[in-house]
């Protein structure tokens, strides 16, 4: 009897090891899996929160934009109006005062040359 009970007791014992190897590597599968769908979905969160915060971002930037640029239009054609209407007035009075400048300049010009040499004469004795 005592060699029957021993393999009974041995018999036993293997398939309780092997229920338990099985019972762990199907815990560790589950755990796994568990983690990758976790790990998944954490990942899909952060990126369509992501992107709607990207989004919602693109358009207050668009709209910041967009008044930039129709502020930079106002402020262009108010100054090519005004630039416009100048430089035609300035271009009348400088043709003008240009060809008064330059009789001026030549005559001076002449006598300060005249000057100019005989100082130069001067130093020279």
């Amino acid at each position: 009897m005592t060699v029957s009970l021993v393999v009974v007791v041995v018999t036993v014992a293997e398939k309780v090891v092997i229920v338990v190897v099985v019972v762990v590597v199907i815990v560790v599968v589950v755990v796994v899996v568990v983690v990758v769908v976790v790990v998944v979905v954490v990942v899909v969160v952060v990126v369509v929160v992501g992107a709607a915060i990207n989004k919602k971002e693109d358009k207050r930037f668009k709209k910041t934009q967009e008044e930039e640029e129709e502020e930079e239009e106002e402020d262009d054609d108010d100054d090519d109006d005004d630039d416009d209407d100048d430089d035609d007035d300035d271009d009348e009075y400088d043709d003008d005062d240009d060809d008064d400048d330059d009789d001026d300049d030549d005559d001076d010009d002449d006598d300060e040359d005249d000057h100019d040499d005989d100082d130069d004469d001067d130093e020279l004795k």
